[in-house]
């Protein structure tokens, strides 16, 4: 009995001490309140009490921060692979269009010129006597048809004139041009050939004389032998050291009317020369 008054006794003695210690804790939580309000930090770690931890729910998780830096860095490598793919790509399909153009053109060029090659070295290559046997041949065509009264006419509505040509001779009209040929000029040309081009003059000038370019007055000479043609005034110029080939031009017209003809023979010096003053003399306008 006096063991229960005793233990009794005690635990009136210590309710005042846990009230002391209870106060004790208010007053602290609420300095801690007051010290976090003007320090402004979450609301959850105001209320926590003393002695414990608590992690802010507002506050972000560094590990999903390096995570979602990782994704966007990934996602923004892609996007710049993607692009730069895109760009070589343009890059080299517009690369192999203008490659393609200009392969075209340049294996074109080239195909040209092995020909032109071609037809040069067969031109040169070819001996005296082998084109003697071809001039004897173009001789044989020359006298049996050199009379022009049985030539066919070709009547040019757009240069307004007419002309008559060889009955073995190929003719062809482009524009403002035509050409009257010895072979077909869809051909290669052969080592020996006469051509004659007859082309209108737009730029009317002073006088006949004015035609020529300073390179031509320098290669050709007036050949007086021509004054006038279809009774028009006419001035034709022979082109100086030619060796086997002949080369005139002649400027023929009235006012405003005027033409170029331009005659040619590669190769066909004292055989086309006839030939070609029959064709002049054949000119109508």
């Amino acid at each position: 009995m006096l063991k229960k008054n005793k233990t009794a006794g005690a635990a009136k003695k210590s309710l005042p001490q846990k009230s002391a210690a209870k106060r004790i804790i208010n007053k602290t939580v609420a300095k801690k309140r007051e010290t976090a309000a003007a320090a402004d930090l979450p609301a959850a770690v105001i209320a926590a009490p003393i002695g414990k931890k608590y992690i802010a729910i507002n506050e972000p998780d560094p590990e999903l921060q390096k995570k979602y830096r990782l994704v966007v860095a990934i996602v923004a490598l892609a996007a710049i692979f993607l692009v730069i793919s895109w760009f070589f790509s343009l890059r080299y399909n517009v690369g192999a269009a203008v490659s393609g153009f200009r392969g075209g053109q340049i294996k074109e060029r080239i195909n040209n010129l092995l020909g032109q090659s071609k037809n040069d070295a067969v031109s040169k290559t070819i001996n005296q006597k082998d084109l003697d046997i071809i001039r004897q041949e173009i001789v044989k065509k020359i006298n049996s048809n050199i009379n022009s009264s049985t030539w066919p006419v070709h009547q040019s509505e757009i240069l307004g004139l007419q002309v008559r040509y060889p009955n073995n001779w190929n003719k062809q009209e482009i524009t403002d041009t035509l050409i009257l040929s010895s072979y077909p000029l869809s051909a290669t040309a052969p080592s020996v050939f006469g051509q004659v081009k007859i082309k209108k003059v737009f730029e009317p000038k002073n006088s006949l004389t004015d035609y020529l370019t300073a390179e031509q007055k320098n290669n050709y000479q007036i050949d007086s032998s021509l004054a006038q043609l279809s009774g028009w005034p006419a001035i034709k110029y022979a082109k100086r050291n030619t060796g086997a080939d002949i080369s005139w031009i002649v400027i023929i017209g009235q006012g405003n009317k005027i033409f170029e003809i331009e005659l040619y023979s590669q190769n066909g010096q004292g055989l086309y020369e006839k030939l070609f003053t029959e064709i002049l003399a054949t000119i109508k306008f």
